[in-house]
């Protein structure tokens, strides 16, 4: 059933692919988070030209750019948390690539582990690479197989690393197996991976509280398994019409190449070459077709123009009616992908679009501050257990930006004309545009208002002498 997954592949990683007990998955969920992944490549199953219009990548990378915008968060309240934020700020700049890989295949893991230097590294892997095994109460991943692919040697190897908490008890169990070509798995020893020979096959840690890991998931309705907690691609609803779209891409080329100018001419017209070929006018050869001079004959003339009128007005008008039905389904303001020349102007339309990406880009940045939250209270206990930091309580603080509904220069220039109607104290304005606490804007007014008087201003409650 997964066998197709563990095929080895050169140059890339096998497919998400439970390694058997425990978990074993879904085949509709196993055979999707497939789907979505090669998606995301590239490589769809109906086999587009030129791989297609790429809509799949480019729906997770814009709600991944979005969720993302100007995202800041920190670790604060002791030296642990200095330690820790230290370690996050590496996490935070490689979220955005990240995220686009979980936004396409439903979850994102951030698994922490201790970097042998001193400080932390996060793997942070895509629901192609992981597979959950557990879930408790509240539906939060507790138990997942991560993978890893090698190729050492032209042999490819694969390894699992299991994850599971219980009841206090945390239990990793690290296996290896070698890919044969046709698909089959053989165990051996992790010592026979170079880079896998210092990996113990089993740990158990006792008294942990919660997950040595994170996982952020798509916060949309699993329609494909309705009972599963599991996540599912932010795309998941219009594969149909992604592949829709592709084939009326093909046919606008078609439309395109079939319709490009040229002039038939007859064979006798041109003279041939040493190598049999006739010899078009330079740089003109793509213009000329030669016919046999009676195909010609029989309509009179010897040399005719094929210009046909091309039929792209309306194929484009299909291909953007498309655009608009993924806009749709994936919660995407229209115009997005499709030609925003063609969306109505009217500002309550617009404002109506921006609040369809706004609700699906907040409810993906409460998910991923979730997912960030679990991960800094993961790498907190891996500071503990490896003595990394010493023991301090930390917060967290998450700030998102909010500019896909709100224009952040008109309403600079809104407020601009309350301070000038007297609406807005001068001291707000500059707290909220120039982010100065109130006793630093306050000040910064009074030296503002002094600098403005004339030179020779009485300065005090004395008259000048």
């Amino acid at each position: 059933m997964f066998e197709r997954w563990l095929a080895p592949r050169r140059g890339q990683p096998p497919a998400a692919s439970p390694p058997g007990p425990p978990g074993v998955p879904d085949r509709r969920m196993a055979e999707a988070v497939a789907l979505w992944s090669d998606l995301y490549r590239g490589k769809p199953p109906w086999k587009p030209r030129d791989g297609g219009l790429g809509l799949a990548a480019a729906i997770a990378s814009e709600l991944a750019r979005q969720t993302t915008l100007e995202l800041q968060s920190r670790i604060l309240g002791s030296r642990r948390a200095e330690f820790l934020d230290r370690q996050y700020r590496r996490v935070l700049d490689r979220l955005r690539p990240a995220l686009e890989v979980g936004c396409a295949t439903g979850a994102l893991a951030l698994k922490p582990f201790p970097d042998g230097e001193g400080g932390l590294s996060v793997d942070l892997v895509g629901a192609d690479r992981f597979w959950p095994t557990a879930f408790d109460a509240a539906g939060r991943m507790t138990g997942a197989v991560f993978f890893e692919s090698r190729c050492c040697e032209g042999i490819d190897y694969l390894r699992c690393e299991s994850h599971d908490w219980r009841d206090g008890r945390y239990r990793v169990t690290n296996e290896a197996f070698r890919l044969a070509p046709t698909g089959s798995r053989t165990p051996v020893p992790l010592a026979e991976v170079p880079a896998w020979a210092g990996l113990s096959p089993a740990v158990c840690l006792e008294g942990i509280d919660r997950p040595l890991f994170a996982c952020f998931r798509v916060p949309f309705a699993n329609w494909i398994d309705p009972g599963s907690p599991m996540g599912v691609s932010v795309y998941s609803r219009v594969v149909g019409l992604i592949r829709q779209a592709d084939e009326q891409w093909e046919r606008i080329l078609w439309e395109f190449e079939g319709g490009e100018l040229a002039v038939d001419a007859s064979s006798d017209l041109f003279r041939l070459s040493e190598d049999g070929r006739f010899r078009l006018p330079r740089g003109k050869e793509r213009l000329f077709r030669v016919h046999d001079v009676s195909l010609l004959e029989a309509r009179g003339r010897f040399l005719e123009t094929f210009s046909p009128a091309l039929r792209d007005a309306s194929l484009l008008h299909g291909l953007d009616s498309i655009l608009k039905r993924i806009e749709f389904g994936c919660g995407l303001a229209y115009g997005t992908l499709s030609d925003p020349q063609s969306v109505e102007k009217t500002a309550e339309e617009i404002r109506a679009g921006k609040q369809r990406s706004y609700a699906t880009v907040s409810e993906l940045q409460r998910a991923l501050q979730a997912a960030l939250t679990d991960l800094a209270g993961a790498m907190n206990l891996w500071a503990g257990i490896a003595r990394l930091a010493p023991a301090g309580r930390y917060e967290m603080s998450f700030c998102w930006d909010d500019s896909i509904v709100t224009d952040a220069g008109a309403e600079r220039d809104r407020d601009l004309q309350e301070v000038r109607e007297g609406l807005m104290l001068p001291w707000e304005y500059r707290v909220k545009w120039r982010g100065e606490d109130e006793q630093t804007a306050r000040r910064a007014i009074e030296e503002q208002a002094a600098a403005a008087l004339p030179p020779n201003a009485a300065v005090s409650g004395k008259e000048p002498s």
